[in-house]
């Protein structure tokens, strides 16, 4: 398949993908077990709970501290098995982030925590080949993990980012929502994604800005200064507020460094006419031995003549 083919069928997934909020959502009305998730706890600011253990797709035990390194780490609860949701939000996820000219393990680590306590590693590992291979990029291998673990531990994290899911014995799916949380570097909670709403540019901002100054163009951070995410449109807005405080900033800035000069000048004028004036105050009221207030020999002669 090619790579024009492959952007084009997940472009597709995307539009299916807007048409619903969680795995098993069909035409009519949401199953009230389903409406039950589809709310996500932004938890901004939170750290992810890092000794949470599973199993990578490669057979190894590890921990989300694993993943806390130089990179931004982008978190999504999905599952193998998923009939629609997990793979629409995970093939649209690699055409922003190809669109957006990022990949894994360059500009950010993906985890994908499967949250089906019996998922096997091999299913997992067979995921993460079909989405590598969607994105075209295999030396980003090391930037695709997907895990599996037990529930305890899947809802350790759920709770943790604040997203909810439930499995539907009648439909034998899981219920969640579709929800890409970006955390720092060292693993604090900086942005959520809704997975059905945000464009590629939205992608590399949320990215950047989670960085803390690793990633990014000036400007990406000139953007940053001026825009604000907003969780409503699931995209930057404009903040006229930041700028007139950046404005104002720049302003205050600006006369500092105009007024150095002048400081500059001020400070050595009186350096200059500091030893004049102590030389001039010296000078004054001193009058030489031997004479008298106007400059005419006194003392000795005067006695004589007055004898």
């Amino acid at each position: 398949m090619s790579g024009r083919w492959s952007i084009a069928m997940a472009a597709c997934w995307g539009v299916w993908l807007s048409t619903t909020a969680v795995a098993q959502v069909n035409l009519g009305q949401v199953p009230a077990e389903i409406a039950a998730v589809e709310q996500v706890d932004r938890r901004i600011d939170s750290m992810l709970p890092l000794s949470a253990s599973f199993v990578d797709d490669e057979g190894h035990r590890v921990a989300l501290r694993d993943y806390v390194g130089d990179l931004p780490i982008v978190v999504s609860l999905n599952y193998s098995d998923c009939p629609m949701l997990c793979q629409a939000q995970l093939r649209d996820f690699v055409a922003k982030f190809s669109a957006a000219g990022m990949e894994p393990n360059t500009d950010f680590q993906l985890v994908s925590i499967s949250i089906d306590p019996h998922e096997s590693v091999e299913r997992a590992r067979d995921t993460k080949q079909k989405y590598l291979e969607l994105s075209g990029k295999p030396a980003s291998r090391d930037g695709w993990h997907f895990l599996t673990g037990e529930k305890a531990e899947i809802d350790r994290v759920a709770n943790g980012i604040g997203v909810s899911y439930t499995y539907v014995p009648s439909r034998k799916e899981y219920a969640h929502p579709a929800v890409f949380v970006i955390c720092t570097p060292e693993g604090r909670i900086s942005q959520y994604l809704n997975a059905t709403q945000y464009d590629e540019e939205t992608l590399r901002l949320t990215v950047v800005e989670a960085s803390e100054g690793k990633l990014g163009t000036a400007g990406d951070w000139l953007a940053l200064a001026c825009f604000v995410y907003d969780p409503n449109s699931n995209s930057y807005v404009f903040a006229a507020r930041r700028v007139m405080q950046w404005g104002a900033g720049a302003t205050i800035v600006m006369l500092l460094v105009g007024l150095i000069p002048f400081w500059i000048g001020l400070s050595r004028r009186r350096q200059l006419d500091s030893p004049r004036n102590a030389h001039e105050q010296s000078d004054v009221g001193q009058v030489p031995i031997g004479t008298d207030d106007s400059g005419t020999q006194g003392g000795t002669d005067e006695l004589e003549t007055g004898a």
